[in-house]
């Protein structure tokens, strides 16, 4: 991610709509072809591509949290599948 992400992901915590549909769609196209040859279903792909860019600000802000306490590694942003 470059850094213009990062401010954009602080906006979309601020409660900024538009910042959040501004980062979907800087990196949707590329995820997007991924994800369809592996879901094979638009809906399915765009639903899951929403639910990865949530799961990736969430692990950014924590991350920006984690530094700023003086952690040392990165908080993982994998957190398994739920069933």
């Amino acid at each position: 991610m470059h850094d213009r992400d990062y401010e954009v992901i602080r906006r979309v915590w601020a409660g900024k709509k538009r910042a959040f549909a501004e980062l979907i769609d800087r990196h949707k196209e590329k995820r997007m072809t991924f994800a369809m040859r592996m879901l094979k279903n638009r809906q399915d792909t765009e639903e899951t591509l929403q639910d990865a860019f949530l799961r990736v600000c969430k692990a950014m802000l924590r991350n920006a949290v984690a530094k700023r306490l003086g952690a040392t590694r990165p908080v993982t942003v994998y957190q398994g599948t739920k069933e």
